[in-house]
């Protein structure tokens, strides 16, 4: 998934392009007018009120014990952010309001999460310091990423001056380690927390190892399995609901 599949213009208005891109960047967007459908308006970029496209998730299924078969991508919720100012600007100027498109990609949004939240791991771990569940479905011999990619159903406080956020999230059962994963694009806007169950470690001597490699922003240590309950702040939407879950068992 490319930026652009989600983004849109807002990639354009903000210059959200990779440095290797040689495609000159336009100046304009061209857009129906509503008023004459017959005709196209050519509205500078810096004028277009562009809206960044997300989509809200209930936890990563393999989370809440469900089973992998089960896609749970059919219950995700679009949710858009855009400037309320530069829309009335538009249309005092243009006579309309402005039309919005974007592309439903909620596979690509989702393995995009997934690239991301495995490189996040990779930043402290090395490849065979854990077992990688999540690439199955980065490279696509597996297909229900919403298997192992939710998120925060509520939304996170808003950041000021943050663009995005990236987090490593540790679940220690002592002889078995879960990596989780948060990511948060444009926290400075009122935008969906994300999470992705990037792997786990078996054995509490590879656990102790990991656990002091892994560049952890949070790890949360269960002593006793079978007292186990996911908080109910919703800032901890990236732990497992029950322990053992049946992907473990």
């Amino acid at each position: 998934m490319t930026l652009g599949e989600s983004f849109g213009a807002m990639r354009e208005l903000h210059s959200m392009h990779h440095p290797g891109e040689k495609k000159k960047r336009p100046t304009y967007i061209k857009v129906r007018d509503v008023n004459n459908p017959s005709k196209t308006l050519r509205i500078p970029v810096d004028e277009y009120p562009a809206a960044m496209v997300f989509y809200r998730m209930h936890s990563a299924g393999i989370l809440d014990g469900f089973p992998e078969s089960m896609d749970l991508s059919k219950q995700w919720e679009f949710t858009t952010i855009c400037d309320r100012q530069k829309i009335d600007r538009y249309m005092e100027k243009y006579g309309q309001p402005p039309i919005v498109k974007f592309r439903h990609v909620p596979e690509s949004f989702a393995r995009l999460l997934a690239k991301i939240a495995y490189g996040q791991v990779l930043c402290s771990l090395d490849p065979n310091d854990f077992r990688p569940i999540c690439l199955p479905y980065i490279v696509g011999r597996k297909k229900n990423l919403s298997y192992v990619v939710g998120g925060r159903w509520s939304y996170p406080d808003i950041q000021p001056g943050i663009g995005y956020e990236l987090r490593t999230n540790c679940v220690n059962f002592l002889d078995k380690l879960l990596i989780v994963a948060e990511i948060q694009f444009q926290p400075d806007y009122q935008t969906p927390a994300y999470h992705v169950l990037v792997g786990d470690v078996s054995g509490t001597t590879e656990v102790n190892r990991v656990l002091e490699k892994i560049a952890a922003t949070s790890t949360v240590t269960v002593v006793d399995a079978s007292l186990y309950r996911k908080p109910s702040d919703d800032s901890f939407h990236w732990m497992p609901d029950r322990w053992p879950l049946p992907a473990w068992k």
